[in-house]
């Protein structure tokens, strides 16, 4: 029930500018664990609701910690975000199912991670999308979109 109030009961995004390396930044400290690539213009801004926006980041990266990634790679170009990672490949008929609510193929897992990462995205014009071929030297990436300002 609480999984399913999650998914219908998100605030109204309140997008604002925001200075991606700097966020990025703050999103790496809670991760220590991690190593990070960056490859951000120190000029790129997106207008996106930061709070959401963080939640989507923390559910990418829990996910990739959970298939033992140890290796993290953010790219920007063209209003897009590639994130990257090193944990386990997900098979394909797997990937077809990652983003409808409630599927996980996890024991302890609600399946509402990505779904509302998705619903997050879409809410602020956006999209979150798994790329059909990973970034070079990575196993999964995640395009995260964003919408005009």
């Amino acid at each position: 029930v609480n999984s399913y109030r999650k998914l219908t009961q998100l605030q109204e995004p309140v997008p604002t500018d925001i200075q991606l390396l700097d966020f990025i930044g703050v999103v790496k400290n809670l991760y220590p664990d991690i190593s990070w690539h960056v490859d951000i213009p120190s000029s790129a801004v997106i207008h996106a609701d930061e709070n959401l926006l963080r939640q989507v980041f923390m559910n990418i990266t829990k996910n990739a910690m959970e298939a033992e990634a140890k290796d993290i790679d953010i790219r920007f170009h063209a209003n897009a975000l590639c994130m990257s990672n090193n944990g386990k490949p997900i098979p394909a008929d797997i990937a077809r199912e990652i983003f409808i609510p409630f599927f996980t193929t996890k024991r302890s897992g609600t399946g509402i991670g990505l779904a509302l990462s998705r619903q997050i995205m879409t809410m602020q014009g956006g999209n979150l999308s798994l790329a059909e071929h990973p970034v070079n030297g990575y196993r999964v990436t995640f395009l995260l979109t964003f919408g005009q300002s």
